[in-house]
């Protein structure tokens, strides 16, 4: 808002003052005297608008605000503006006056919800006032502010009661009391209970518990006993849009950042208790670009604030835009660290792959641009790839996963050492050591397991040697290029450079001549405990213009800037002193990393000859946390004091402060060369006590080189990819996606102004992924992203599954029919139970047919291969054995042998075989049963998402193909020695054994069949594997259909007398003086066969008499043929003879 805008705003709200005190106007008001929650909002951001643009207004001036917020639910706790109004023509005098050295209290306290019976406790943590001596104190006020409104607007509280106070209190100069306001010369003294109902104040009503409005009553009854006090009015007004007659709501949400907001802890009634309880971990880290103390949004009790983008950010952002066709559009992929119920809840999609894609666990370091990469790659990968990602910090307790619930970002910094940094290591050997980090042990603070896959930026000057060694023992891939520059050297404030431009270069600094301006110039930082307990002639106890409070913790104690309590303070200690030792050992004071990070400051300043040093609380290099560095920074803008430290971009705090007075401007130290560059590799312990007496003072004394930044990943990451036991089409794209991943200094400069000027980090790398959806887009490889859909090309499967049923119901009807006519005289003598055992393998293998296309789980996948084998066997094996009888009695009959075959001797080798084949199922089915799987086939085509179809198609297979192989193996050797034997049976050729033509046809129909079935197995990795199972199926129907049509339909076609007539007149010349017995034989079978009901005792021996005759037969049929050879033979030899 402009100041001119704002100041009219205001001064209509003084303007309405004078016009409340007017009898003739007050009957006109309409509008409540207590505001709302929504409305404290608007006169906290109208005074901070007005706030830096008093050069610029000549209406009104706002020297100071100061908001406290309910850590959980954000309505402000406590509001604190003072204000001026210059001197204008237009006002009276005494007006006027009344209206110079203004300051408006209001606290907000006992807010209940709903019809008032939930009352919300005050905040835990009091949160620090803010001095705004700046830009950029302001910008993180209103941040502070957005921040407070996001957490009222997450709360969905609309009806509420809260007790409304003002006071005159809070800042130096005023004094203390609590006034109250005439009504009717009457008291109405504060507090006054406001309830509101749908975001309108219902009713006000004050301590006396008079009613002071009433929107169910008549307003202008009320409003003509109200007579406020006129500062109260104004104070009320600040922030008002229009006079409050025609105010309208015009709340705008806004995007909240993950800080507690740090405000003043003045004195009041509601206030006066609370403490402090900052987050250790918090403090001794360094603090995100935009937030002053802790980077969470909950509190040790319990946040209800809700994190806008858990359900996804392109979801959030384009999830609801219908122009938008991207895939995006869905919510992100569910990961580990969501609730198991998380899709019931509606949180997240379960991935299409979620048992194929291998969550990637990322290593998320201690600053703000390692934040940003691994934001940008969780969206990349959960919400446009379908890979889960979850973020690994390193310590147990802390969070920074973007789908956090609560909105978390935790930065785990160690509290001494702050070697948080280096830590991604044993976290990536435990990623190459597990592979999948859900299996790491996550459970309690005693057994965590730290795992991550990769580390999306390193630094150029991480050990070099140590890195070696991990790439080339197979642990870590060589670190690649992010695209991003980094630098590290030291940095003023322009605001330091500007006062001694000299300091811009180290040769402004070097020297003995330069020793007493350089500590003069950079005196000591004091933290907080000091101050209070060594400085402050109050203890912090009282009217202090630095501390507001002493501090409440331990952790309070160590920091050096506390946003609106403690503003920093620098002091010249003795080792400023100059006038000490001739003047030869005084030095200024600049700040050192942390003692595990690898710098060179105490190297530079003694070789270059520079009055610098680093006294933190760190041993060695006296280097300071991250925190403590952030903190000294910000106190040095505060209070205007000259600083000087080692610092890196690209960097949260580097980009913050940019275009202010206390920009980061880089201190120019000699060129680099390769040979100062080389020194540093060798290193050393920048920890230990006597790192500065054994340190070689001309190591590393040069520059550092404006280099890329890295990222890494774990070495097997690819392995565990491309494993060749995933389907191709199943390959996870996170391996190349992190290969491809490029952000370069520019876009992390765009996100972080992003989060200065929103306030949120996720919001600020949300809407850049938005506004650059085509650099999101160029890290996905080709045919990604995909998603699974199931077979829609179902005709074979119909097809095969209809002729297998058509075969199935064919056998059993067959298999009625021989039941019925089994003792036509064509079955029994083919043997009854031979036909019932090739139509029970009929049977059995047709049924197995339509099970394998009709349904596909792992009973039906066990059964099929049991079906399939015993059925097998038991049609094949009494061909073997009937195949090897019919040679045998043709053998017999050459030698007019008698030959016995018994019912026993077929039964008994199907016996003994099935039990073969029976135990070999169960080893199988023990060891590696078939089981229910997908094979899944890429495409080309495209769904209307964009996404690249996978096809699905249910199969059946075991982890090894032996098992097939043996089952077809076995079935192909019955049917190559049945295939002997049918090839044999050719020269068969007595009359009386003329099935043996008919089982032979039977034998080579099998034999082609299996063959086939054999062929597919080899097609494996050519045809697939659905398509294949339907080819099986219809082998499968067509063999069982060739079973029934060549040997058991045509025996109900055979004529009993044509048969009868057949075997007598093939047994050779003299019928008369062979068949009569037979004749006679078989005529007796015939009339026990097809007379009265015999007995099963009786039928057997006429079965066994039949089969003696047939060998008989054979046997006078084959000695008829060699006397007709003899005879032709002798006829031929007289001939001869007779020429």
């Amino acid at each position: 808002m402009t100041s001119g805008k704002s100041s009219v705003i205001l001064l209509r709200g003084f303007l309405w003052v004078v016009w409340m005190a007017t009898p003739s106007s007050r009957a006109f008001l309409t509008e409540s005297p207590a505001p709302t929650v929504t409305e404290l909002f608007d006169r906290i951001d109208q005074s901070l608008n007005l706030l830096v643009d008093n050069a610029n207004n000549d209406t009104l001036h706002v020297s100071r605000v100061q908001a406290q917020y309910h850590d959980d639910f954000g309505f402000p706790e406590q509001i604190v503006i003072d204000y001026q109004r210059p001197e204008a023509e237009m006002m009276t005098r005494a007006f006027v006056l009344s209206l110079n050295d203004n300051v408006y209290l209001a606290t907000v306290t006992n807010l209940r919800t709903g019809e008032g019976t939930s009352i919300i406790p005050s905040s835990s943590s009091s949160g620090g006032g803010i001095a705004m001596d700046g830009l950029p104190s302001h910008h993180l006020q209103l941040l502070k502010l957005a921040h407070a409104k996001t957490l009222w607007n997450a709360s969905e509280v609309v009806d509420y009661t809260f007790d409304y106070n003002v006071h005159y209190d809070g800042l130096p100069g005023h004094t203390a009391a609590t006034s109250s306001i005439k009504i009717n010369r009457q008291d109405t003294p504060y507090p006054w209970q406001v309830t509101v109902r749908n975001g309108i104040v219902q009713s006000v009503v004050d301590a006396k518990n008079a009613t002071l409005f009433d929107v169910h009553h008549d307003n202008n009854n009320l409003l003509q006993h109200q007579e406020e006090d006129p500062h109260v009015n104004d104070y009320w007004e600040i922030g008002s849009v229009e006079p409050p007659i025609q105010q309208e709501q015009n709340l705008q949400e806004q995007p909240y950042t993950d800080s507690d907001n740090a405000m003043a802890n003045t004195t009041t009634s509601n206030s006066s208790n609370t403490t402090s309880q900052n987050n250790p971990q918090d403090n001794s880290g360094s603090t995100p670009m935009m937030t002053t103390n802790d980077t969470t949004a909950s509190s040790s009790t319990g946040s209800v604030v809700k994190n806008r983008f858990e359900h996804g950010c392109l979801y959030e952002k384009l999830g609801k835009d219908p122009t938008v066709a991207y895939q995006q559009k869905k919510q992100r992929v569910c990961n580990s660290e969501d609730p198991p119920d998380a899709v019931q809840q509606g949180i997240c999609r379960q991935s299409p792959f979620q048992d194929h894609y291998m969550e990637i666990r990322i290593f998320c370091q201690d600053w703000e641009s390692v934040l940003i990469e691994t934001w940008v790659l969780q969206i990349i990968l959960s919400e446009i790839m379908n890979v889960p990602t979850t973020v690994e910090t390193g310590f147990f307790d802390t969070t920074v996963n973007f789908y956090d619930p609560q909105g978390r970002y935790d930065y785990a910094y160690q509290t001494l050492l702050d070697v948080f940094h280096s830590t991604y290591r044993p976290s990536m050997e435990r990623g190459h050591e597990l592979g999948d980090c859900r299996s790491a042990r996550k459970d309690t603070r005693e057994d965590y397991q730290e795992c991550a896959h990769v580390v999306p930026e390193i630094c150029a000057s991480e050990e070099s040697s140590v890195l070696a060694d991990y790439v080339y023992r197979g642990i870590f891939d060589a670190p690649t290029g992010l695209g991003a520059l980094g630098m590290e050297s030291w940095f003023i404030p322009k605001f330091t450079a500007e006062r001694d431009p000299t300091l811009t270069s180290y040769l402004g600094m070097a020297g003995e001549h330069n020793r007493r301006k350089m500590a003069e110039m950079f005196k000591r930082p004091v933290n907080w405990k000091t101050y209070c307990e060594e400085v402050s002639t109050t203890q912090c106890t009282g009217n202090d213009p630095v501390a507001a409070r002493a501090p409440s913790t331990e952790e309070e104690g160590e920091r050096y800037f506390f946003e609106g309590v403690y503003t920093g303070y620098f002091m010249a200690t003795e080792k400023n002193d100059c006038s000490r030792d001739n003047g030869t050992t005084c030095t200024g004071h600049i700040l050192d990393y942390p003692c595990s990070w690898p710098a060179f400051v105490w190297e530079q300043t003694q070789a270059l000859n520079i009055a610098l040093e680093s006294n933190g609380p760190q041993p060695g290099n006296g280097g300071y946390p991250l925190q403590q560095m952030d903190d000294i920074w910000r106190a040095a803008n505060a209070t205007k004091n000259n600083v000087i430290m080692q610092w890196w971009t690209p960097q949260a705090l580097h980009q913050l402060f940019h275009g202010s007075d206390a920009e980061f401007t880089k201190v120019m130290l000699p060129t680099p060369t390769e040979e100062c560059l080389r020194a540093r590799e060798e290193g050393g312990d920048r920890c230990a006590a006597d790192f500065k007496t054994t340190t070689n003072l001309q190591k590393g004394t040069c520059d550092t080189l404006t280099a890329s930044l890295y990222k890494m990943k774990i070495a097997n990451l690819f392995d565990m990819t491309y494993d060749t036991s995933i389907p191709p089409a199943l390959h996870s794209p996170s391996n190349t996606v992190l290969e491809l991943f490029r952000i370069s200094e520019y876009q992390l400069t765009e996100i972080f102004n992003k989060w200065k000027e929103s306030g949120d980090p996720r919001e600020a790398v949300c809407e850049f992924a938005v506004e650059n959806m085509d650099y999101m887009m160029s890290f996905v490889p080709n045919s990604y992203p995909r998603t699974l859909e199931t077979e829609a090309d179902q005709g074979l499967r119909y097809s095969a599954a209809a002729l297998a049923g058509l075969v199935l119901l064919m056998a059993i009807v067959t298999a009625c029919l021989v039941y019925h006519f089994r003792r036509k005289r064509s079955i029994m003598l083919a043997q009854v139970e031979f036909v019932a055992l090739l139509l029970v393998g009929t049977i059995s293998i047709s049924t197995a047919a339509l099970i394998m296309v009709l349904t596909v789980s792992d009973a039906s996948c066990v059964a099929v291969e049991w079906i399939i084998n015993i059925g097998y066997t038991v049609e094949l094996v009494p061909l073997l054995v009937k195949a090897a009888a019919i040679l045998r009695l043709s053998m017999a009959a050459k030698k007019m042998r008698r030959v016995n075959l018994s019912r026993e001797s077929l039964l008994g080798a199907v016996a003994i075989i099935t039990v073969l084949v029976v135990v070999f199922m169960t080893i199988w089915t023990a060891v590696d049963p078939p089981r229910q799987g997908n094979e899944y086939q890429l495409t080309d085509d495209q769904n209307e998402e964009g996404e690249t179809v996978i096809e699905v198609y249910e199969i059946c297979r075991s982890e090894s193909q032996v098992w097939y192989y043996i089952s077809v193996g076995w079935m192909t050797v019955i049917l190559l020695s049945a295939t002997v034997l049918a090839i044999q049976m050719r020269k068969v050729q007595i009359k009386a054994l003329q099935e043996a033509r008919t089982l032979a046809a039977l034998i080579y129909s099998h034999a082609v069949f299996v063959l086939i079935r054999l062929v597919t197995y080899f097609l494996d990795s050519m045809v697939r594997a659905d398509i294949l199972t339907q080819l099986r199926s219809l082998i499968f129907s067509f063999d069982a259909l060739s079973t029934v049509l060549i040997y058991v339909i045509p025996k109900f076609f055979d004529s009993d007398a044509n048969r009868s007539a057949v075997h007598t007149s093939g047994m050779g010349a003299g019928p008369s003086a062979v068949s009569s017995p037979f004749d006679r034989s078989y005529a007796d079978v015939n009339r026990n066969t097809t007379g009265s009901r015999i007995s099963s005792k009786e039928e057997s021996r006429v079965e066994a008499v039949n089969m003696e005759m047939e060998n008989l037969k054979a046997m006078l049929a084959e000695k008829d043929r060699e006397i007709e050879e003899l005879r032709i033979g002798a006829s031929t030899r007289s001939h001869s003879n007779h020429r």
